[in-house]
């Protein structure tokens, strides 16, 4: 599974001119790993034979198509080889959006396919891949005391000392004590190795799935990176064509894309906005 799981973002930038980047998103949102896995066996060879039919199309000026699920639903990302307008857009696309799943009702998106603007520039700056998400880990240096004094301690024989009883220790404490036993220098802790095909690490139910309700199971680094990358991570569900390393957007022309882009820009800067802080984002919007 860990094909599914797109391994290099692309940067946004402004485009100067006409769009060649259009986008198209369903209404549905990012639905369980689980489903997606169900989704990806029943339907991945009809998408990808629509991709094919439309990459194939004589004078077909489609250099990339992608169907993506991100953390807020299923999208479809097509690049072109020159500017194009929206109509012709949707005449390329349209036997990609016949090949996806009815839940993720086609017609919806067909209708909503835009070119790329800035409110999808600052979803997609936004997106995370598996090795993202991966734990980092963390550098400590360890203190030395210049005035440092040996210490004599008396211990009995090894005959009459007991024996301590082990203790059972969480993945964190270990982590920690791990951590202290590095050298004075500073030094990197290895993260945890993770490879999502080996199945669920933690506790289990008696259906299979992971019981998340267990406080044990996100006490292990490795289980709280599989459960984010199986929510948050964006997965590649088609494909053809070179994947572009930069994705050109242009300004938002439509009032309710405008809207959104307010919206968002005025929640991401202030937890509790008012009109001061509304107006202060809006003029920063027209100067930009």
């Amino acid at each position: 599974m860990d094909s599914l799981f797109l391994r290099e973002l692309p940067t946004v930038s402004l485009a100067d001119g006409k769009s060649k980047v259009f986008i198209a998103d369903f209404p549905e949102p990012r639905p369980p790993f689980e489903h997606i896995k169900l989704w990806v066996e029943k339907w991945r060879a009809q998408i990808d034979k629509g991709v094919t039919e439309v990459m194939k199309r004589k004078n077909s000026a489609v250099s990339c198509i992608q169907v993506l699920v991100d953390q807020h639903g299923f999208l479809v990302i097509a690049c072109f080889e020159h500017p194009v307008i929206v109509s012709t857009a949707k005449t390329a696309l349209r036997a990609i959006f016949h090949c996806m799943p009815k839940e993720a009702a086609h017609n919806t998106a067909e209708e909503g396919l835009r070119p790329l603007d800035e409110v999808d520039a600052d979803r997609i700056r936004a997106w995370q891949t598996a090795a993202s998400l991966r734990p980092k880990g963390k550098k400590r240096t360890r203190e030395e005391s210049d005035d440092e004094t040996a210490v004599i301690r008396f211990v009995k024989p090894r005959q009459e000392q007991k024996k301590a009883e082990p203790t059972k220790k969480t993945a964190a404490e270990l982590l920690a004590e791990l951590s202290d036993a590095s050298s004075s220098e500073e030094e990197e802790v290895p993260p945890p190795r993770l490879m999502l095909t080996n199945g669920p690490t933690g506790a289990t139910g008696p259906t299979g799935a992971i019981d998340h309700s267990d406080a044990d199971f996100f006490m292990d680094p490795t289980n709280v990176w599989a459960h984010r990358v199986k929510n948050e991570a964006v997965l590649v569900m088609a494909e053809a064509g070179e994947a572009p390393t930069q994705l050109q957007y242009r300004h938002c022309h439509r009032e309710c894309r405008r809207q959104l882009l307010l919206q968002s820009r005025v929640h991401s800067e202030y937890a509790k906005p008012g009109m001061v802080q509304v107006m202060h984002v809006a003029a920063k919007l027209i100067a930009s």
